[in-house]
């Protein structure tokens, strides 16, 4: 990985780690793949 393809991938993890800290259930789709984040409540 290298070049824009890394800063997309970075700015990706960093959107879901938001998604994450803020508790939401979200159904996140990245280069075809689904990924099923559930945040638990602590």
């Amino acid at each position: 990985m290298k070049g824009k393809k890394k800063d997309e991938y970075i700015e990706f993890l960093i959107k879901l780690l938001k998604e994450i800290e803020n508790g939401s259930i979200s159904i996140v789709k990245q280069d075809g793949v689904v990924l099923n984040i559930i945040a638990k409540e602590s």
